[in-house]
């Protein structure tokens, strides 16, 4: 869960500096962890961010990184 939002860190970074390319990546990352864990809850949200970046909507990407994170802090108080 920490590595998990680090990542949300990084891709906050990578939002201001307008490198969606790196944000991608670790949205993949992301996914290959959640399906290895069979976290399928965040699989749509991180499906979202992909293809609002391959079709250059940038504006929403912020917007699932939110429901990301009030996801992870909802699966963090379960593993507590």
């Amino acid at each position: 869960v920490l590595e998990s939002k680090n990542d949300i860190e990084l891709i906050n970074a990578y939002i201001i500096n307008n490198k969606y390319n790196s944000i991608l990546k670790v949205t993949n990352k992301l996914k290959n962890i959640c399906s290895n864990l069979q976290l399928t809850v965040f699989l749509p949200i991180l499906s979202s961010i992909e293809k609002n970046i391959r079709n250059k909507n940038y504006e929403g990407i912020e917007k699932f990184l939110d429901i990301y994170l009030k996801e992870l802090d909802t699966l963090s108080r379960y593993i507590r």
